[in-house]
């Protein structure tokens, strides 16, 4: 096992403290896994984004730079799920620390519901309001 390995099961561990005697045991994959989506998602986006950076943008006129950046076409041509602001991981880290991050993290899995219905819709459970954690504990996660 690497120390990369480690380093994650860890960090899994530590998560699951955080999680212990709040949240009853078969809860923790939908606290978790709800977490993990969102992060893979708006990796997914921002990686298609460095790319159109480095490529395709550069042959774009200036004022149809950040057109393109947010064109949903862009991405979901290329496989990719367009992400909107509110529902992308640097949005939800920069609001981490607010008392309402559990209907930040709520929210961001309903505008993706929005953007994809037939794919998402109802498929993430929307918990992060409802569970019993604290805003500091879902900062943590």
């Amino acid at each position: 096992m690497s120390e990369k390995d480690i380093n994650f099961e860890n960090k899994l561990w530590k998560a699951a403290d955080k999680l212990r005697k709040k949240v009853e045991v078969h809860e923790y994959k939908y606290v978790v896994l709800g977490l993990i989506f969102l992060r893979y998602v708006s990796f997914a986006f921002e990686e298609k984004q460095k790319e159109l950076i480095k490529e395709e943008v550069n042959e774009v006129p200036s004022e149809f730079k950040n057109y393109l950046m947010e064109d949903r076409d862009v991405y979901i041509a290329d496989g990719t799920m367009y992400v909107p602001e509110k529902a992308r991981w640097d949005y939800i880290k920069k609001n981490a620390n607010q008392p309402n991050i559990g209907e930040i993290l709520d929210n961001a899995i309903e505008i993706l519901e929005k953007e994809y219905p037939r794919q998402l819709k109802n498929v993430i459970p929307k918990i992060y309001t409802k569970i019993n954690l604290s805003p500091d504990d879902l900062a943590y996660l």
